[in-house]
């Protein structure tokens, strides 16, 4: 799995677009290039390693295809894994992942090799049109923002979460 940088997003272009313009595009080459217009980015395509990066109010969406070309995954970082406290980071995650509760159908993970929290999903392209794939990511991008509040907000509460002994002023007030 690949990571862009917020700074690095940006819209992708290259030979795929000529294809496309000779009727020899493929669905999601296609479909890419509709969302592009939807949002106001013209010629958005895939690489030709069938991924591209946007960024949306600070979200950052990866999209690519597997081999085949068969389905869209979508993915985003959602934030470092906190160093203490992640008994309840994990508890959240899998309360939201049950019947995708709290995630509109992606799937909350971890990537530990990287220590960040992941969502996740993947939909069939045959499935998609325009109006399925903008719902699609507008709902991926909701989820992602409001997990990444959620998972500052969930790190250790206190220095004994942290596995920190308190201090001799812990819980002084002046």
């Amino acid at each position: 799995m690949r990571w862009c940088d917020p700074g690095d997003a940006v819209v992708v272009h290259d030979a795929r677009i000529d294809e496309w313009r000779k009727g020899k595009m493929s669905k999601i080459d296609g479909l890419m290039e509709a969302f592009g217009k939807e949002i106001g980015i013209d010629g958005l395509c895939l690489d030709e390693n069938q991924w591209c990066c946007l960024s949306f109010d600070g979200v950052v969406v990866n999209m690519e295809t597997d081999q085949d070309e068969e389905n869209l995954f979508l993915y985003a970082n959602l934030g470092d894994l906190p160093d203490g406290g992640r008994e309840r980071l994990y508890e959240a995650l899998l309360e939201a992942n049950y019947f995708f509760g709290g995630t509109f159908g992606a799937t909350l993970s971890i990537n530990k090799d990287d220590g960040v929290v992941v969502l996740c999903c993947q939909y069939p392209v045959r499935c998609l049109d325009l109006t399925v794939m903008v719902r699609l990511v507008e709902n991926f991008i909701n989820v992602a923002s409001d997990w990444s509040h959620r998972i500052a907000r969930l790190g250790p509460s206190s220095a004994e979460e942290q596995g920190q002994a308190p201090g001799p002023l812990d819980g002084l007030r002046a």
